[in-house]
């Protein structure tokens, strides 16, 4: 509802600020894999604070037969890209690969 959309503006949680807060975590990323959570302490807390945004997504799902909210739901979907950005950006930079002649 209207009235939701103007409590996260007013406390600074649109979903373009987060968009901003992604890419620029995600600037100097380089992902060539599948990411296994749990590289560092950070890392684990991010990807546990995104298992539990996507509970909260799908239960949001449920509900929206009763009482859609579509602004909730973009919030809540990006606060869980921005968990995942931020467990990335909280690893160890990868070791450079050594010169082989």
């Amino acid at each position: 509802s209207s009235g939701d959309a103007d409590h996260l503006t007013r406390i600074g949680l649109v979903p373009e600020v987060m968009e901003k807060a992604i890419d620029a975590a995600m600037a100097e990323q380089k992902l060539d894999g599948f990411i296994i959570p749990g590289a560092n302490e950070v890392d684990a807390l991010f990807h546990l604070g995104r298992t539990v945004c996507r509970r909260f997504e799908r239960r949001l799902t449920a509900l929206a037969e009763e009482r859609p909210d579509p602004v909730v739901r973009k919030y809540a979907n990006r606060l869980s890209d921005l968990f995942f950005a931020l467990a990335v950006w909280s690893r160890e930079p990868p070791e450079p690969e050594p010169d082989t002649p």
